[in-house]
């Protein structure tokens, strides 16, 4: 049998293909602390977020949904700083 680790490193490269992305990452909360449990691509290098009161991945956390943004720079959500530090351009 797979380890669920192994499982999800699978489905993060898979849907980075699909999304076209340089990465993508399967993260749980802890506290503040995001703990990456899988990533694959650009994301692999890269530090977990803090999911902090006002970032777009602590809105996600307090509202149990999945939140989309395209543009960094430009979405009001998202603390352009920590993105930029990152090199995070959409999540």
């Amino acid at each position: 049998p797979l380890h669920p680790d192994a499982v999800m490193g699978l489905i993060a490269e898979r849907a980075q293909e699909l999304l076209g992305g340089d990465g993508a990452a399967f993260e749980v909360i802890a506290g503040d602390v995001l703990i990456r449990r899988a990533a694959s691509g650009a994301a692999a290098r890269r530090q977990p977020w803090v999911a902090g009161a006002g970032s777009l991945t602590g809105a996600c956390v307090r509202s149990g949904r999945v939140l989309r943004c395209d543009d960094a720079e430009t979405d009001p959500r998202v603390n352009r700083a920590a993105a930029r530090a990152a090199g995070v351009r959409s999540m």
